[in-house]
């Protein structure tokens, strides 16, 4: 398996380790920052964009940030990136009316001026919207008093936008995600534990990855697609050109309208499906400990190696014992 997989995947298990660690923590009462002598409301303004430096009309002198009380609208002329950040609740990203970013959320109690979201645009166009709390310790999130609100964010994007962001992301922990027709050049959507759903998507690039949530993408056109998870499952429709696969257990589902030039597959113990047109020419093969290769398509089949049609594409795929079955549409 190749380093960059292994890495990955090592990284995804350690995030597993320390979010059950937190968990376990909070359900004890117990004060990590407290105990390792660290202020609050520096972790605060480190964890969650936190300011005390909020000017009478919300607008953060330092950062710049402003301080969301109702609804918030930027033009979209003054827009080339869109980056957020969110921790608990749902992002609901969708194409709206008119000629404004418009974006809100809602909470099913009533937020302080401390636990109101911000966002800044920078001269270069670049459209920031950051989940706030105000937490005094990171441990309360899971207790039944704790400070931490679960929000939930919409944002709205005129249709002006549609193919002239040049990136669009968003980094959550525990948030569920869906985004409808939304993207740039270049996307990428992160999450800890929060599902993924995104559809109607043309990008150069678009990277999809969770630890432990599941991902599903459909009707997307990506000349480079990359799913990377642990042990959720992930499933990816449309047209792509380049597409790397990573799980350890987590089940993999491609289904290409086109037969990509690349594929190139890491899986411990999940079984990756690719699913491909008619006539595809390939040429997959298969490094393992004990997993099998399968397909649909006629060619020359070995236990670890196929070639069908002009064998064209170039699929790798490597596990320890995950299964590769190839079909066709």
């Amino acid at each position: 398996m190749r380093t960059a997989g292994i890495i990955r995947i090592v990284i995804g298990l350690v995030i597993a380790v320390i979010l059950t660690t937190v968990l376990l923590a909070g359900l004890f009462g117990q004060s990590l920052f407290q105990r390792l002598g660290w202020n609050s409301a520096n972790i605060r303004s480190w964890l969650f964009n936190d300011s005390s430096a909020i000017t009478s009309s919300g607008v953060n002198t330092g950062s710049g940030e402003t301080t969301v009380s109702d609804t918030a609208a930027v033009p979209a002329a003054d827009v080339r990136e869109i980056k957020i950040d969110w921790v608990s609740g749902s992002i609901d990203v969708r194409v709206g009316t008119g000629d404004d970013v418009v974006f809100y959320e809602t909470s099913s109690r009533t937020l302080t001026d401390a636990q109101k979201m911000q966002y800044s645009l920078s001269a270069s166009g670049v459209l920031q919207i950051s989940f706030r709390a105000d937490i005094d310790n990171v441990f309360s999130w899971f207790s039944g008093d704790g400070n931490m609100p679960s929000k939930a964010l919409v944002v709205e994007v005129p249709a002006s936008l549609l193919g002239k962001l040049d990136d669009f992301d968003i980094d959550n922990v525990s948030a569920r995600i869906e985004v409808d027709g939304v993207y740039g050049d270049k996307t990428e959507i992160n999450s800890v534990s929060g599902q993924i759903t995104c559809a109607d998507m043309t990008c150069d690039e678009l990277i999809l990855s969770s630890t432990s949530g599941s991902i599903d993408a459909e009707s997307c056109t990506a000349d480079k697609l990359e799913l990377n998870n642990v042990s959720g499952s992930m499933r990816a429709e449309g047209d792509f050109r380049d597409v790397n696969v990573e799980t350890v257990s987590g089940s993999v589902k491609l289904e290409s309208r086109i037969a990509p030039d690349e594929i190139s597959g890491d899986s411990v113990s999940g079984k990756i499906t690719v699913i491909l047109p008619e006539g595809a020419g390939f040429t997959a093969k298969l490094d393992t400990v004990s997993g099998a290769l399968s397909c649909e398509f006629p060619g020359t089949l070995s236990d670890k190696k196929i070639v069908s049609g002009d064998g064209s594409g170039d699929y790798k795929f490597n596990s320890v014992s995950g299964g590769i079955s190839i079909e066709m549409n």
